[in-house]
């Protein structure tokens, strides 16, 4: 894979999880038609790709969809 293909790669899975991370996490009706449109718009091998970075990237990021109101204090 060139640098400019994975390049790109990148550049839309950070894209798409900026979208995602704007909307609402009570808002599942909105999420749901954003992943199928998301999804009908990516090739099969690169269906593979998004899927395993995204939950990658959600993984490692303890807050997403998790609203600062939630999460406890350290106190």
């Amino acid at each position: 894979m060139t640098e400019a293909v994975e390049s790109a790669r990148v550049a839309r899975i950070n894209a798409i999880v900026d979208i995602m991370r704007a909307i609402p996490p009570h808002d599942a009706d909105t999420l749901s038609k954003v992943l199928t449109a998301i999804i009908g718009g990516t090739s099969p091998d690169d269906l593979n790709l998004l899927q395993t970075a995204l939950l990658e990237k959600w993984s490692l990021d303890d807050n997403v969809g998790t609203e600062s109101d939630s999460l406890l204090s350290a106190d």
